[in-house]
């Protein structure tokens, strides 16, 4: 892997992290019930890799 992959990798993971963080705090507990799910149906995904899939699911 490319250290250029690398940072795309580690910018959408930041974001991704981030996005959640702002909607807990604004209160909208949804986001984090999404994002329960996803790590649910996901459980054997490393930690970032559900954050990303998260993410994504959460934008559409």
């Amino acid at each position: 892997m490319t250290s250029e992959k690398k940072s795309e990798i580690s910018e959408a993971i930041s974001a991704a992290s981030a996005q959640l963080i702002e909607a807990l705090k604004a209160g909208k507990s949804e986001a984090l019930t999404r994002y329960l799910e996803v790590m649910g149906r996901f459980r054997t995904y490393s930690f970032h890799n559900v954050l990303l899939i998260a993410s994504q699911r959460l934008v559409t």
